[in-house]
């Protein structure tokens, strides 16, 4: 059931939701009925001027990593930031949701799920 579960997340992360969503779905097999939720840890704010630095910065050694070993490192801080941003909220933007969010606290925010997936999560295998 978990895989299913795992397999319905990425559809809905491709069909409804994006990038920066760390989907979970409970999925009942009895009824056909699917939750979805994107879920995060409450962080402490960092200042927008800081996150858009630290992006450029990551930009910037990416592009000196790339011109030195010709092709891009396969870690590197903008990824770092991205997974950040997927798993973490911060608790300005949290407290939006709950109002008594606190540091450290897992969010489980619900997601609509507002029609069918593609084509492609629907397609049977092939023979």
């Amino acid at each position: 059931m978990e895989t299913i579960e795992i397999a319905l997340a990425a559809a809905y992360r491709k069909d409804f939701g994006n990038k920066q969503q760390n989907i979970k779905v409970k999925f009942d097999p009895e009824t056909g009925d699917m939750k979805a939720w994107d879920v995060k840890e409450v962080v402490n704010d960092i200042d927008e001027e800081v996150l858009k630095n630290a992006q450029e910065e990551a930009v910037k050694r990416r592009e000196k990593a790339r011109k030195k070993i010709g092709k891009s490192p396969k870690r590197n801080w903008l990824i770092c930031l991205a997974l950040i941003q997927k798993t973490e909220i911060m608790m300005t933007k949290a407290q939006e949701f709950k109002k008594k969010a606190k540091l450290g606290e897992i969010l489980e925010m619900p997601l609509e799920i507002t029609g069918e997936f593609g084509r492609m999560a629907l397609k049977p295998p092939s023979r």
